[in-house]
């Protein structure tokens, strides 16, 4: 295998971790009802308009924490120098 092809892996990788996450809270709908339709439409699970909104919070609170630390670590790595 070529030295070429693992750089391309995490190159793609890279943009998986910073794309989900980022697509993630773009296609969130604004309402929890949308929200639970969506779920019910999509698994068959109904769920009650408090426990979408619960949901809905704690999705956008893990996507926004995982892009924080994906900021961070991207911080740390180029102050190191082994930016990549």
């Amino acid at each position: 295998m070529k030295a070429g092809c693992a750089c391309h892996g995490r190159s793609v990788l890279g943009f998986i971790r910073w794309a989900l996450p980022g697509s993630v809270l773009v296609l969130m709908p604004k309402c929890p009802a949308c929200f639970a339709a969506y779920v019910a439409l999509a698994s068959g699970i109904g769920l009650s308009i408090p426990a979408a909104s619960i949901i809905r919070h704690a999705l956008i609170a893990l996507c926004l924490l995982s892009l924080a630390f994906l900021a961070v670590q991207r911080f740390r790595r180029l102050q190191s120098g082994k930016a990549v």
